[in-house]
C-alpha cells in the first residue's frame, strides 16, 4: 500500500520551499515504504528563513495471516462452527465466507455434503494491507443404520453368556457380519435391556436399544453339610444334609458310579479308607442347575488298647502293662518316671512292661508313670500318643 504525507507552514514571509530529507521537496508526498519509517521536513520562506525540523512516522502494518484446520467432521443434519485464527494488519478485520456461510467470524454451517469453505480476510477502515484467503473442508458423515435382536430373543440361566451376530444396513444393502459379535456374562437374573452404539470413523454415532432383550433365569445355589467331618474306618457312616438355596430337585453322586441318589438327605457307609468326591447337583423349576463338589477323606484308624493301671505282684492278674489290638508300623513304647527319666523302652508290641526299672531287676515304686507310644500310620505319617498308667503294688 501507499501513504500520503503533508507539510503545512504558518508565519514567515510566504513563498515557502519544502525540503523532505532525501525524498522530495513538495508539500505533499505519496510514499510506499516496506517497513515503518520516519521522514523529516523543513521549510524556507522567501527571506530564506528556515523553520524547525518536523518528523512524520509512517507505520507499515504486517501482512494479514488467517488459519483454519485443513478439515473438520460433522454428522449429517448437525451444524459446526468455523472460526479463522487471524493476525497482522491493523487488528480490525472483515470476513467474507464462500458457499453461503455469510460474513463475520465465527460462522455456523450445516452442509448437506462435504464442502470446501473459503474465507477472505481484509483490514477494516480502508487499510490497504492485502487480503488473506484460507479454507477448510467440512466432511459430512452419515448416521449408521443397524438393527439388534428384538425383545426376549435370548433366554438362559445365570450366569448366562449371550452371543449375537448383528445386521448392518449399508447403502441400502443388508450385510451380516460377525465382526460386531460380542459376548457378555450376566451374573444376575431378570430382564436385561441391550443397547448398541455404533460410531463411524467421522465420529457419527447412533444408538438402538431393545427393552428386555434377554431374560436371565435365576439359578439355585448348591451346598451341603456332612458329619462327621473326619470319618474313618472306625466311624465310616457319614450323614449328608442338603443346604442348597432355591432348588426343587437334587442329584447326589459318590465317586462316579459308586453311589447315586435323588433324596434330599441321606447317609452312606464308606467301607475302606480313601478319598471320595461327593457331588450334589441342585436344580430348580427353570431347569437351571448348580453343582457342589467336596472330597471326603476317610482315614484308616488303628485300634489298640493300653490299660490305665496294672499290679506286677505275680498273682497272675494284670501283672503287665502291654499293648492290645492291631500291630503298628515302626512301633515304640517308652515309660518315664516323674522326673522324666526313661525306665523302660521297647520296639516290640508283644514285649510288655513288667514294672521293673531299667536294670530289669527291681520293680519300681508305686505311683503314676508317663508312657509314649510312637508309630507310623497308613500314610507313613509319624504319630505320638502320650498317656498315664498307675503302678499298684
Amino acid at each position: 500500500g501507499s501513504a500520503d504525507i503533508y507539510a503545512f507552514v504558518t508565519g514567515g514571509g510566504g513563498g515557502y520551499v519544502y525540503e523532505w530529507l532525501g525524498v522530495g521537496n513538495s508539500p505533499t508526498l505519496t510514499l510506499s515504504p516496506k517497513s515503518t519509517s520516519y521522514y523529516r521536513v523543513t521549510a524556507l520562506d522567501k527571506a530564506k528563513c528556515q523553520s524547525d525540523t518536523q518528523t512524520v512516522e509512517v507505520i507499515v502494518n504486517p501482512l494479514i495471516t488467517a488459519l483454519l484446520p485443513a478439515s473438520v467432521n460433522v454428522c449429517n443434519g448437525d451444524s459446526i462452527e468455523l472460526e479463522a485464527q487471524v493476525s497482522g494488519g491493523n487488528g480490525q478485520f472483515e470476513y467474507v465466507w464462500s458457499n453461503g456461510a455469510g460474513v463475520g467470524n465465527p460462522v455456523k454451517v450445516s452442509p448437506g455434503d462435504t464442502t470446501l469453505y473459503l474465507v477472505t480476510v481484509t483490514n477494516a477502515n480502508g487499510c490497504e494491507t492485502p487480503a488473506a484467503i484460507t479454507g477448510t473442508v467440512v466432511n459430512v458423515g452419515r448416521q449408521p443404520n443397524f438393527q439388534i435382536p428384538t425383545k426376549n430373543s435370548a433366554r438362559g440361566c445365570e450366569p448366562y453368556k449371550a452371543h449375537y451376530t448383528y445386521e448392518w444396513l449399508l447403502d441400502g444393502e443388508s450385510l451380516v457380519t460377525d465382526t460386531a459379535d460380542t459376548c457378555f456374562v450376566f451374573n444376575s437374573s431378570g430382564c436385561k435391556d441391550v443397547s448398541l452404539i455404533v460410531t463411524t470413523d467421522l465420529g457419527c454415532a447412533d444408538t438402538v436399544t431393545t427393552t428386555c432383550m434377554i431374560e436371565v433365569l435365576p439359578s439355585p445355589l448348591a451346598d451341603f453339610f456332612y458329619s462327621p467331618k473326619e470319618p474313618s474306618t472306625i466311624t465310616p457312616i457319614v450323614q449328608f444334609v442338603n443346604q442348597s438355596v432355591g432348588e426343587t430337585k437334587w442329584r447326589w453322586n459318590i465317586s462316579g458310579n459308586l453311589f447315586n441318589t435323588e433324596e434330599e438327605n441321606f447317609s452312606y457307609e464308606f467301607l475302606k479308607e480313601g478319598i471320595y468326591p461327593v457331588t450334589l447337583v441342585a436344580e430348580n423349576e427353570h431347569f437351571c442347575t448348580d453343582t457342589a463338589i467336596v472330597n471326603i477323606v476317610v482315614q484308616k484308624e488303628h485300634t489298640f488298647y493300653l490299660p490305665t493301671a496294672f499290679s506286677p505282684n505275680g498273682d497272675g492278674l494284670n501283672d503287665y502293662f502291654s499293648l492290645a489290638g492291631l500291630s503298628l508300623n515302626d512301633f515304640e513304647l517308652t515309660i518315664f518316671n516323674r522326673l522324666g527319666d526313661v525306665i523302660f523302652k521297647t520296639d516290640d508290641s508283644s514285649n510288655p512292661w513288667d514294672g521293673k526299672d531299667q536294670s530289669g531287676t527291681k520293680i519300681v515304686q508305686q505311683g503314676v508313670y508317663v508312657y509314649l507310644v510312637e508309630y507310623k500310620d497308613e500314610f507313613d505319617v509319624s504319630q505320638k500318643i502320650y498317656g498315664h498308667v498307675t503302678l499298684i503294688e
